[in-house]
């Protein structure tokens, strides 16, 4: 090896050596040595899982628990709009092919492949679920752009500076100008070879575990198994029992990615309970739960994105209302009811009380009648605490003849 390559190869480490210690700091959770030793036993002594025969197709499985994750992945997805357009949430695209390693993975574009493996020892739809869920919360927060970004910058930047360094001292020692030139040129292309791979491994780690605790919150909002998902990570986890990770490695050991996600999984069940957006179910086209910034509340039936069917609507301040919607409002039967004792049980049309039905006051006092537009509107009885009974026609909320 030439005086000026072992030269610039010595600049090339100590480059990616200051590089690496200015990458910001972990994302995964730092944890003392007698835990992950923990964790590392509990990985060693699991029973050990054999293949099993696919009894269904594996496309029928993972189209399955997609449809289920779909609605709260795009909830997800949309709440990092700043790196997203809307459409992008909705075109994953899913593949199954025959290949005898357990691995999945998604692209950039959204394309995510299952090898045929997984199915082979993989137990149930909720492991399954967090497989799918992990690879979907790696395109839903950039992991493929930002591996790209991070392993041109650190590239680019190796290789120029490589060049630079290496070509001065190269001059400096009285080297020709063809010398100087192939040096620099050799510097560049090294520099920035081995810079793209450690600003790709820069983040890996911290991506993986990343993936992983938005990975268990769309599980759990799907309402599949949480402890199935923490199978799949011991399972997976017997193949990297070091203790720690180091700059080289791509994914989290087997004990910090147990022990991750685990602290995960007791942060997740406490953030169920503050969550903004669908918190359980199918809240596209299903029966879900959505909560909105400002407490209000929904359960029941969806169709295409919007309240339809029978279901229940939560005010902050106690108000609530039991009954049918369709395309986003109230519409048909429902009961109306406020915690300071006003009630209307009947008929609605666009959120509005709207044909025949009962209202309640507090102070006692009964309308039965005709409503529109929200008001008393056309034939009714009005019955006052003390018993009186008036009976005539309405107009806009105003007795106009007995």
């Amino acid at each position: 090896m030439s005086l000026g390559r072992i030269i610039y190869r010595c600049f090339i480490t100590g480059l990616l050596v200051i590089a690496a210690g200015c990458t910001p700091a972990q994302y995964m959770p730092q944890f003392d040595q007698a835990t992950l030793q923990i964790k590392r036993n509990e990985i060693a002594n699991q029973v050990e899982r054999k293949p099993h025969d696919i009894k269904e197709d594996p496309n029928i499985v993972l189209s399955r628990v997609y449809e289920r994750l779909l609605p709260h992945a795009k909830v997800a997805c949309l709440e990092n709009g700043e790196k997203w357009l809307d459409s992008s949430c909705s075109n994953w695209s899913l593949n199954v092919v025959d290949d005898e390693n357990f691995n999945a993975y998604i692209t950039p574009a959204g394309d995510i492949t299952f090898h045929s493996e997984v199915f082979k020892y993989t137990k149930s739809d909720d492991e399954i679920a967090f497989i799918l869920a992990h690879e979907m919360s790696h395109h839903i927060l950039n992991h493929g752009m930002e591996d790209i970004v991070n392993s041109e910058i650190m590239g680019a930047t190796t290789g120029l500076l490589s060049g630079i360094l290496v070509g001065a001292i190269a001059a400096g020692l009285g080297a020709s100008d063809d010398i100087i030139d192939d040096v620099i040129e050799d510097a560049i292309e090294d520099g920035y070879a081995s810079g793209r791979e450690a600003g790709r491994l820069s983040y890996s780690v911290d991506q993986e575990s990343e993936a992983d605790r938005l990975g268990l919150k769309l599980v759990q909002l799907a309402d599949y198994d949480r402890f199935a998902a923490r199978q799949v990570v011991m399972f997976i986890g017997k193949d990297s029992t070091e203790l720690r990770s180091d700059r080289s490695s791509s994914h989290p050991s087997g004990p910090e990615r147990l022990a991750a996600f685990d602290s995960y999984s007791s942060a997740s069940s406490r953030e169920l309970n503050s969550l903004v957006g669908c918190i359980t179910g199918n809240c596209v086209n299903g029966n879900g739960i959505y909560v909105w910034a400002d407490g209000r509340k929904y359960e029941g039936s969806w169709a295409d994105d919007k309240v339809d069917g029978n279901g229940a609507y939560f005010f902050p301040d106690g108000r609530k209302f039991v009954g049918q919607f369709q395309a986003g409002k109230i519409n048909g039967q429902g009961v109306f009811e406020s915690p300071n004792g006003h009630k209307y049980d009947g008929e609605y049309q666009d959120n509005k009380r709207h044909g025949w039905g009962t209202y309640r006051w507090p102070q006692g006092h009964k309308y039965v009648g005709e409503f529109k537009d929200d008001e008393e509107h056309g034939e009714g009885t009005l019955t006052y605490p003390d018993g009186r009974v008036v009976r005539g026609q309405w107009d806009n909320g105003k007795l106009i003849a007995n």
